[in-house]
């Protein structure tokens, strides 16, 4: 494998984790946050609302696994 295809591994690796990590924060950890300080946009603490934030928290983790699996080409 040449050096300029192992770059572009590597950026595609790392714009996947990076999308990953968005997904979490966008589909987990805002929803929590609204929730900790009450803001007027508050989803109802739901067993629904529970179950799709853990659902983007997996979506987040499976993204980032598809990008660590893509650098093991590297090897």
């Amino acid at each position: 494998m040449k050096d300029s295809d192992k770059e572009r591994t590597k950026l595609t690796a790392t714009f996947l984790s990076n999308l990953g990590l968005a997904v979490i924060v966008a589909g987990f950890v805002a929803p929590f946050a609204t929730l900790t300080f009450r803001t007027p946009s508050t989803l109802p603490a739901d067993w629904i609302t529970t179950i799709f934030s853990l659902a983007w928290l997996l979506t987040g983790f499976g993204i980032h696994f598809v990008a660590r699996r893509l650098l093991r080409r590297l090897d």
